[in-house]
């Protein structure tokens, strides 16, 4: 009947998730870098910013195909994100715009050294804190990144992140580096 039909419309039309409208939403981690023992000499937020893509992680980036209907890329601030959308822009043949977002940064381990950074992590992924390690808080993650999407709501996007940030939130153990997720 036409009321079914209409309520049928009308829940497409409402595409929300986590309650924040979406035309369309897609993450996506950057591709594979180079491993961490080639970065040891670099403070973890030195190496989070200038961490670049390996070989392996341009031809990962190369091999994806981006949805058509794309309003635009939302991507963190940090190289391996940036090399991933200018790849993909380029591979893909589109121009749209590519917004540098600050709130996509990676996790603020709150660590000044690798090892403090691995400790940190496992903590993290284990859900036991130790009070001597101050990092940031699932919550503080699932926040920021909501507040991303809130601020595209009416737009087809795609968010190329880092996997703890989009894994907290997809309530995910792992992100495989390049591979496009559609969320809604």
């Amino acid at each position: 009947t036409l009321s079914k039909l209409c309520k049928l419309c009308y829940n497409n039309i409402t595409n929300t998730y986590k309650g924040v409208y979406c035309m369309s939403l897609y993450f996506m981690r950057h591709g594979d870098t180079f491993s961490k023992k080639e970065n040891k000499n670099m403070s973890v937020i030195e190496a989070s910013r200038l961490i670049s893509l390996s070989d392996l992680g341009k031809e990962q980036v190369r091999k994806v195909v981006l949805p058509l209907n794309l309003d635009c890329i939302i991507l963190s601030d940090s190289l391996r994100t940036k090399q991933t959308v200018e790849i993909l822009l380029e591979e893909n043949n589109l121009s749209i715009p590519a917004i540098v977002d600050e709130r996509l940064h990676p996790w603020d381990s709150g660590a000044s050294n690798w090892e403090s950074y691995w400790n940190s992590y496992m903590e993290f992924i284990g859900g036991k804190p130790n009070s001597n390690v101050q990092y940031e808080s699932k919550e503080s993650m699932i926040n920021r990144l909501q507040s991303v999407i809130s601020d595209y709501s009416e737009k087809n996007i795609l968010i190329v992140a880092h996997s703890i940030l989009l894994a907290t939130y997809l309530k995910k153990d792992f992100i495989p580096f390049a591979q496009i997720i559609k969320v809604k």
